[in-house]
């Protein structure tokens, strides 16, 4: 368990402090004892699985063939992300609401898919995983940890959702299927659903329902943590940024017993409650860039930071106190990582989730939101990752896939497809 909890710890940094997980409270497609102090949502969209009990035990443990997998994903993940700002990820919120896609995904998408969340391990272990894993953080009686799934299809008489989907992640994952007419009212609900779910700290997922938009699986997490040794006060002090100007910030002082260190940083972690979470901090040593920090990070080097913990050291620090908001689209990232098809309209494989009509799913977005306070009486965040399931255009899949990569010289047209004549014509030589 000890182990564990280290390398569970070694992800919460990794994502750039990103306590994860968020709410659900009970009937709403999650788990987990938060109770939101926003009003909960209301309209006309029809929860299939209202009232219905997971069918499926698991005594599967979360052993390290998760932990090695999940640090991989979560490593990979920011440092794809990371631009030099405040990032904020929750790999925890992405990876649930991508495997509950992912269930509903076959062939090359799915292997890909694996790949790049699973560190090619099959969904069905991640289900198991998973479920386990929900179970064990949301049982936690000194934190609040919850966790809150749903999965919205628009009611079209053209769109025909495998039942199978909807019971495996009910299964697993405890997701309400919601039956909606993607109106304004869905829009208004998606978004209530989504502000109840994560206490208001993040108040919307959604703009607006995309014309093409058949599902969307959301995940939403909460975490709210007293410090096992709260802080009396904070004190103002400069801030040195990276690119040499300074600033001033409010900071925590205190001591905590367990020092980490590696080649590239050092760091130590404030325990929450009884210790099963924390905070934890890698601070980057003289003469390395947060640039290198970051691109030294994989799935070992977290494992191996955070076990290799001097636990009798005594460290002295302090920290700020902040409060800050995140969101990225992940559409980019994830096909660089590995899972391009899924993206694809033509060759996206979503089978296994549904048909519409003569037309091929893909994933149109994958959305990333958090939120994060942290103050001398402890830390709160949330997370929510929406994944849209859209139809392509009506076209053909064609029954043969060319690739052809403009990676050497070409010659290029602007063509009159009416004529088939060109405007223009040119060579691109680089």
């Amino acid at each position: 368990m000890k182990k564990f909890i280290r390398s569970f710890v070694a992800v919460v940094f990794a994502v750039a402090l990103a306590c994860l997980f968020a709410c659900a409270p009970v009937g709403q497609g999650g788990s987990g004892g938060q109770s939101s102090s926003v009003e909960k949502p209301v309209g006309r969209s029809i929860d299939l699985m209202a009232g219905y009990t997971p069918s499926i035990s698991t005594t599967v443990s979360v052993d390290e063939a998760y932990s090695s997998a999940y640090n991989a994903f979560a490593a990979k993940l920011f440092k794809s992300l990371y631009e030099g700002k405040s990032e904020l990820i929750s790999p925890l919120s992405i990876e649930i609401a991508l495997s509950m896609t992912a269930n509903g995904a076959k062939g090359d998408t799915l292997t890909e898919m694996q790949n790049v969340l699973f560190d090619g391990a099959d969904i069905n272990a991640f289900n198991a995983y998973f479920k386990a894993y929900i179970a064990s953080i949301t049982a936690v009686d000194d934190v609040s940890v919850s966790i809150a799934d749903s999965i919205w299809f628009k009611d079209d008489p053209y769109f025909n959702v495998v039942e199978d989907f909807l019971q495996t992640n009910a299964d697993y994952y405890g997701a309400g299927a919601y039956k909606a007419p993607f109106d304004d009212e869905t829009l208004a609900e998606i978004n209530g659903w989504v502000k109840y779910n994560t206490d208001g700290m993040i108040d919307k997922i959604l703009e607006s329902i995309d014309k093409d938009a058949i599902m969307y699986l959301i995940n939403a997490l909460l975490f709210d943590a007293k410090w096992s040794d709260q802080f009396e006060s904070a004190t103002e002090d400069v801030f040195k940024k990276e690119n040499g100007t300074t600033t001033t910030a409010d900071y925590l002082w205190g001591n905590v017993n367990g020092y980490y260190e590696n080649e590239y940083a050092e760091g130590f972690a404030k325990p929450y409650g009884n210790g099963r979470f924390a905070f934890c901090a890698m601070l980057p040593k003289d003469g390395v860039s947060m640039s290198q920090l970051v691109s030294s990070l994989d799935g070992n080097a977290l494992s191996v930071y955070f076990s290799d913990v001097a636990e009798k050291d005594a460290v002295y620090f302090k920290m700020p106190k902040f409060k800050l908001d995140y969101e990225a689209d992940l559409n980019d990232c994830l096909c660089a990582l590995g899972m391009p098809t899924a993206f694809n309209g033509l060759y996206a494989d979503f089978s296994g989730l549904g048909t519409y009509a003569d037309t091929n799913l893909y994933i149109g977005f994958v959305k990333h939101k958090t939120a994060i306070e942290v103050t001398e009486a402890g830390t709160k965040a949330a997370a929510v990752t929406i994944v849209a399931i859209e139809k392509n255009a009506s076209v053909e899949v064609p029954s043969k896939r060319h690739y052809v990569y403009l990676d050497r010289p070409f010659i290029y047209f602007i063509l009159d497809t009416e004529t088939n004549t060109p405007l223009f014509m040119g060579a691109y030589n680089g």
